[in-house]
């Protein structure tokens, strides 16, 4: 008697302890007013508009199952902010290899005709918190961070 309640109480804290450690790992995050933070909150010198979901995926080698708000700048900058809020972690791993692949790109492609805009994408911000990925090129990347720790809390 004493073994099957000693095996039920482990059990009990067995499971409470793995709950635990999935809340930790599934946290969400408002994408798009993660994004309007870090446009009103971090100086960009372009003009930031906001990008449709048909211009993201158009932007990214692949869009998993998350959704994202997005900004960029008026096209004088490499300046841009997207966050994505994925449905798991494969989704989220995805999301962000799919925008390192983008600023891969940008750097190549800044190299050659914007060689000022290669140091904004060389300290770009990009981040994942739980299932969250958030990519920021700004000048001011240390911004970006502080605000994507307080928003991600």
């Amino acid at each position: 008697m004493m073994k099957r309640m000693m095996a039920a109480l482990l059990a009990v804290f067995a499971m409470f302890t793995l709950a635990a450690c999935g809340s930790a790992q599934t946290k969400t995050v408002d994408a798009q007013a993660l994004a309007d933070a870090l446009v009103q909150g971090v100086k960009f010198d372009g003009a930031m508009t906001a990008m449709s979901a048909d211009e993201l995926r158009f932007s990214l080698a692949e869009m998993p199952d998350c959704t994202a708000a997005a900004y960029k700048s008026d096209g004088t900058t490499k300046e841009i902010v997207v966050v994505a809020q994925c449905a798991d972690s494969a989704a989220a791993a995805t999301m962000k290899t799919s925008l390192e692949t983008y600023l891969a790109e940008q750097k190549d492609e800044a190299a050659k005709y914007q060689p000022e805009e290669l140091q904004r994408l060389e300290v770009a911000v990009l981040q994942t918190v739980g299932t969250c990925v958030v990519l920021c090129v700004s000048a001011d990347s240390d911004a970006a961070a502080a605000l994507i720790r307080e928003n991600t809390k």
